[in-house]
């Protein structure tokens, strides 16, 4: 079934003329049966138009710079705010940056002086320890001693 058309033999001069003096087609709606030919600046009669509230306060060119100068103030100020902000910021950060690196090399410090008293303490124990083998072992000759003495 093959589904072909082709358009209305009459020259669209003629089709607007016909829709305008009131032609009909099959698919255009009946909204109004007596149409008349109207100027085309004209809207029909059945179209309104919104009557759209006017402005108030219209913002002139002089009043936009003030404002835009004024914001540009505001921010100028506020981005100084935060320039000395930061700088205290920074100055604050070096200052604790210094006082960690002095901290670090204190642990440090104390951490090799741990260790050699870690070191010291061992040796000290092992040289009681070797006293008190020589002072059982001088204590075990004078037992002998005194027994073979009586």
């Amino acid at each position: 079934m093959s589904v072909l058309r082709t358009p209305p033999s009459t020259t669209s001069t003629e089709a607007t003329l016909q829709h305008k003096t009131g032609g009909r087609y099959g698919s255009e709606p009946q909204l109004n049966t007596s149409m008349e030919i109207q100027d085309e600046l004209t809207p029909p009669s059945h179209i309104y138009f919104r009557n759209k509230r006017p402005r108030e306060d219209e913002i002139s060119l002089s009043q936009f710079q003030d404002f835009k100068k004024e914001i540009k103030e505001v921010i100028t100020s506020l981005l100084g705010q935060q320039k000395k902000e930061y700088e205290e910021i920074a100055s604050t950060l070096k200052c604790l940056q210094q006082t960690t690196a002095n901290i670090e090399l204190s642990v440090s410090l104390l951490t090799s002086q741990n260790e050699e008293f870690q070191k010291k303490i061992d040796k000290l124990e092992s040289q009681s320890k070797k006293d008190r083998e020589y002072i059982s072992l001088l204590e075990d000759k004078i037992e002998d001693l005194q027994r073979t003495s009586n």
